[in-house]
């Protein structure tokens, strides 16, 4: 494997975890599986333990669709009360002109 290729799938992995840092796991996912797959061609020893972290970034960005979905299900309720008291303004409106 050309020493280029190795470069860049060490720069790949170190900007997954810089991402990681940052809660961008969606973005260290394609680097990690970028770095993973250049180590792979290779047959870099490093590969088990690219493809652990990969595991492990993969199961954060899992947990935080998990979050976001129970967020925004908890805020549907409200949502549905502000869109009610909004029509229930306009019709306040609607019958205001009509007078």
């Amino acid at each position: 494997m050309p020493s280029e290729d190795i470069e860049l799938a060490e720069a790949l992995w170190e900007r997954s975890k810089e991402f990681v840092n940052s809660k961008e796991y969606y973005n260290a996912l394609l680097d990690i599986s970028a770095a993973y797959r250049f180590l792979s061609l290779g047959q870099d020893p490093r590969v088990p333990q690219v493809h652990q972290e990969w595991v492990q970034i993969y199961q954060k960005y899992n947990d935080g669709l998990n979050e976001a979905t129970e967020t925004s299900s908890l805020d549907k309720p409200l949502e549905k009360t502000q869109t009610v008291l909004k029509l229930e303004n306009l019709l306040k409106q609607i019958e205001q002109r009509r007078r």
